[in-house]
């Protein structure tokens, strides 16, 4: 990476800032305790390194192994490069430097003992290093002769399944279930039987049992859940049921107690379901056939709702701001339609192509967005086909019927524009800001975003994680969390990327700004609401476009523009503005 920056072949995929959260880089060590009284002492570079130097002598090689491990310690803190945001490679080279320059150190130590304590030393050094990887499969081993050794299923032991050292790489699963569930699932159904459960991994390897949690009728390699298994999981719904082969159905108190009041009733209604073993908080239910007949209107959220909503001729746009996964889970359930845009599938590496794939590009009779901060498609006026807390589907051919009301909108922050007047490149406004919400963003700032025009006034660039927008400008907010309205006038000049706010006196004064004037194109000024880092809520104002000869034309959005505060994405969850969120804010309207 270093040498393709320097070749200049890294382009802008390289950038350097300090890492938010360089605590994951252990430099220094860690301490793990595992079951059975064992624990696990691990040595950063940092400290490693340290140690090396302490027990060098007058050997130039040791401090300059140090060296370039302290340079690519430093690297591993500072540098993000786009294709690997974790720099593995960069925490390896320096645990090597560190790694050679203790080896060295250890032997010219180790060259000036007598025979005999040098034996003894290389024995507790190897003993030292080389438990932790003779410890687990040795209890393992212990485990299988005491329990015998089987050749159906194995029995887990009680612990979690998988690596316990999960900092290096590996992860690790609950135990599924009960042994009591377990013995049951091993004894008395068949090898081939699909439960529906959960946590489909652990079951998976806790019974034998195929794991049908993924993308239906599709072998792919990375472990992602389908849509199916979603409406499953979420609904139980007897379509998706069907769909995916399930025999059973593994139940917990809490996945219960998530579930719709329909789905609980049917969970209960023993012409469905008939319950074959409870141990405590856990029960394995038989799907009777009168379930897999039942024809029903699917769950308006569903995905299998979406699938009967959108006709089998229709052709379907899937806008660039939703989610890969996301993506990927409405491309299948509309397998059935056509498909206008090329679909990425790397985020389950398929073995086999998505079906129906279009290579054309009709005019859509579907389209479907973002709902996470997707810019008022709702302004194109047309009907919402349906909607679920990822996605909304809008039908732009009339012959497609609405199968369902539009979702609420989101009240918890709202501008609205007043005194809109423009003059030559410039445009004053006054902007009301409305906040219902004050415990759940931080900060606001400006962004002027670029647009697809026409027709969907759709962002085009995000930044790596699919979700924070990019500004073509940028300017700092002026207002902050109050609870109540706050009123300000603006002037804002897109050619010259200007932004004034009029102050105490009466005057405008100009904001700080990030970037030059735009060029030809669709943009849209929205306030942009933060939570610490993390982009909370966009709400577009202003819609600009610049021609190619220069000129400039701004429409204000009418009426109040309102916004739902997004929870935090799942995959960002573990980051420390949305832990600190999670901790100490109610849910928002749009979770």
């Amino acid at each position: 990476m270093i040498s393709g920056l320097l070749a200049g072949s890294a382009g802008g995929t390289l950038a350097l800032r300090w890492i938010d959260d360089p605590n994951n880089r252990l430099l220094i060590g860690s301490a793990e305790s595992l079951p059975g009284s064992l624990g696990v002492l691990g040595l950063g570079p940092l400290a490693v390194t340290t140690l090396a130097l302490v027990l060098s002598r007058k050997d130039r090689l040791i401090p300059a192994l140090a060296v370039g491990g302290v340079v690519f310690m430093l690297a591993s803190l500072m540098l993000e490069y786009k294709e690997t945001l974790d720099l593995i490679r960069l925490d390896g080279h320096a645990r090597n430097f560190g790694l050679f320059a203790l080896l060295i150190a250890l032997a010219t130590r180790l060259s000036l003992l007598r025979a005999h304590w040098r034996t003894v030393s290389v024995l507790l050094i190897v003993g030292l290093v080389a438990w932790p990887t003779l410890v687990s499969p040795m209890r393992n081993i212990r485990h299988s002769l005491v329990s015998g050794v089987q050749l159906r299923n194995a029995h887990p032991e009680h612990q979690a399944f998988g690596s316990e050292f999960s900092r290096m790489g590996r992860s690790s699963l609950r135990p599924f279930a009960t042994m009591a569930v377990t013995r049951y699932v091993t004894d008395h159904t068949g090898v081939d039987e699909r439960i529906l459960s959960p946590y489909p991994a652990a079951m998976s390897i806790a019974t034998g049992r195929p794991n049908a949690s993924g993308f239906a009728g599709l072998l792919h390699l990375r472990e992602r859940t389908g849509a199916a298994y979603e409406d499953a999981i979420r609904y139980l719904e007897p379509a998706a049921i069907r769909r995916l082969g399930f025999a059973y159905v593994h139940a917990t108190d809490s996945w219960v107690a998530s579930l719709p009041t329909k789905a609980k009733l049917r969970l209960n209604d023993r012409d469905l379901f008939e319950l074959v073993i409870r141990d405590g908080t856990d029960a394995l239910y038989r799907i009777r056939t009168a379930f897999l007949r039942l024809d029903m209107k699917p769950t308006p959220q569903s995905y299998e709702a979406l699938r009967q909503a959108v006709p089998v001729s229709a052709a379907v746009y899937l806008t660039k701001g939703l989610q890969l996964h996301d993506k990927l889970h409405l491309a299948f359930t509309l397998a059935h339609a056509r498909l206008v845009e090329t679909i990425d599938a790397s985020a389950i590496h398929p073995l086999g192509d998505i079906p129906n794939e279009a290579t054309g590009a009709p005019a859509p009779d579907v389209v479907v967005f973002a709902r996470d901060l997707y810019l008022d498609p709702g302004d194109h006026g047309y009907p919402v086909v349906w909607w679920n807390s990822v996605a909304i589907a809008y039908a732009t051919n009339p012959s497609i019927a609405p199968a369902i009301d539009p979702p609420p909108a989101g009240t918890d922050f709202a501008v609205r524009l007043s005194d809109f007047r423009t003059d030559e490149n410039r445009v004053t406004f006054t902007a009301a800001f409305a906040d219902r919400a004050p415990r759940e963003w931080t900060g606001q700032d400006w962004l002027v975003v670029e647009v697809d025009d026409p027709p969907w006034d759709q962002p085009i660039h995000r930044k790596d994680d699919g979700y924070t927008l990019i500004g073509a400008q940028w300017f700092p907010g002026q207002i902050g969390p109050s609870g109540g309205m706050e009123v300000r006038r603006y002037e804002y000049d897109a050619l010259a990327g200007t932004l004034a706010v009029r102050n105490a006196a009466g005057d405008l004064a100009p904001v700080l700004q990030s970037a030059d004037g735009l060029t030809p194109g669709a943009w849209v000024l929205a306030v942009r609401l933060r939570r610490d880092y993390l982009q909370a809520a966009v709400v577009p104002i202003v819609k600009i476009v610049v021609s190619e000869a220069g000129q400039v034309t701004y429409n204000a959005y009418s009426g109040e523009r309102s916004a739902a505060l997004n929870p935090c994405p799942e995959r960002m969850q573990q980051t420390p503005g949305c832990r600190n969120l999670m901790a100490t804010a109610k849910p928002t309207s749009s979770s």
